[in-house]
């Protein structure tokens, strides 16, 4: 009748309006409405290395133990002072104290922003960074929180990420990312996930390695440019730092001491997956994290600096879902010169993604800030 046919005339009007304005409406969206990130450049990458030889693929880790299930959970890093045999936890607002003796746990500090790496130095007392806020100091007998530092050379830390100390209390800290600032995307403050892949997408190299002298307090930025500047890890004889940069897919090492003190080189390249965290093990060995294998339908994009500047302007649910593809972590165990003499794998989902490795007393400790435990896995 007559009456049906009017209402669905005007349906259908609205339905042709509707098509003529989503154009315009995605227009919007993608290039009118502010945003920090703009721009992106292309970006090709190496092949990865194959997973053979000392990388080949196992299942071992899954079947790895659990200690503080349900309390050291989130932990992005954990660490063990093996003087005092006390294992900690950054888990997301609180530092948390797991002992080895009586195996129990207590909540050591609430700093209140998401945690990220942390360190302990020769007193007990805890270093931890603090993606929103900087990098605080947790006294070991009064636990009392201190900052004690919020930025470098003028600039303010964009992205706080992980912590070292030497012997003489000299720390070594890495600021991720200038690209992503928790003061400019404050709905994604405490987003694991999508700090790394803004700076992936942008590839623009804004990481930076800071130390601060313990006596004068001074702040010094060692290195910057970095294609987001992860883990950090002192060799044994403090003559240099490793460093993980996650979005160049490498590691590198930072002299201290020596003839080419001062100079950053490749230590090892053209990694399989994205690494994260690194820590010295026993002898001169260090014990890489590699969170996760690159992921396909990101590593597509890389050298499509246009196609990924308007994927930056999409919200965070839509670039979050670039991350996908095989859920597969390892972690590696190196030398001092770079050469990889063994690895660890979990594709099952028991411990992956993993952020944090540590060994101590003959085992493995695996950490993640997306487990409600953290992992042990008994060396041979």
């Amino acid at each position: 009748n007559a009456e049906s046919w009017g209402k669905r005339s005007i349906h259908e009007k609205m339905e042709s309006r509707l098509t003529l304005l989503l154009p315009a409406v995605a227009f919007v969206i993608l290039f009118c409405i502010p945003r920090p990130v703009r721009e992106a450049v292309d970006y090709p990458l190496p092949s990865p290395l194959p997973l053979t030889g000392a990388w080949a693929f196992d299942k071992s880790l899954a079947s790895a133990g659990k200690i503080g299930e349900n309390v050291l959970s989130g932990c992005e890093s954990f660490v063990v002072d093996e003087k005092r045999k006390i294992g900690y936890c950054s888990a997301e607002r609180s530092v948390i104290a797991y002992h080895f003796g009586n195996q129990t746990t207590e909540t050591i500090a609430v700093v209140g922003g998401r945690l990220g790496g942390l360190q302990i130095d020769g007193s007990g007392n805890v270093f931890v960074a603090d993606f929103s806020k900087g990098f605080f100091r947790v006294d070991q007998t009064s636990r009392i929180t201190n900052l004690v530092a919020t930025e470098a050379d003028g600039l303010p830390f964009g992205y706080p990420d992980d912590v070292e100390v030497a012997q003489d209390g000299t720390l070594y800290l890495t600021d991720a990312t200038q690209v992503y600032l928790t003061k400019q995307w404050p709905i994604h403050s405490f987003d694991p996930l999508y700090p790394f892949l803004v700076d992936y997408l942008s590839a623009k190299p804004s990481g930076r390695l800071i130390k601060i002298d313990p006596k004068t307090g001074e702040v010094t930025v060692l290195l910057q440019d970095q294609y987001f500047l992860n883990g950090v890890a002192l060799s044994a004889d403090e003559s240099y730092l490793l460093l993980t940069e996650t979005n160049a897919l490498k590691v590198k090492r930072y002299w201290l001491k020596g003839e080419k003190k001062g100079l950053a080189e490749d230590f090892i390249t053209n990694l399989p997956g994205y690494p994260d965290s690194i820590h010295r093990g026993s002898g001169s060995t260090f014990w890489l994290t590699i969170f996760n294998l690159r992921f396909p339908y990101l590593e597509s994009l890389s050298p499509y600096g246009f196609l990924k500047s308007l994927i930056l302007r999409l919200p965070a649910s839509y670039v979050n879902r670039l991350a996908t593809g095989v859920h597969h972590s390892l972690v590696v165990q190196v030398n001092q010169d770079g050469k990889v003499l063994r690895s660890f794998h979990d594709n099952s989902g028991a411990v992956n993604p993993i952020t944090s490795c540590v060994e101590y007393d003959g085992k493995l400790y695996l950490s993640s800030m997306f487990q409600n435990a953290v992992s042990v896995f008994p060396l041979e």
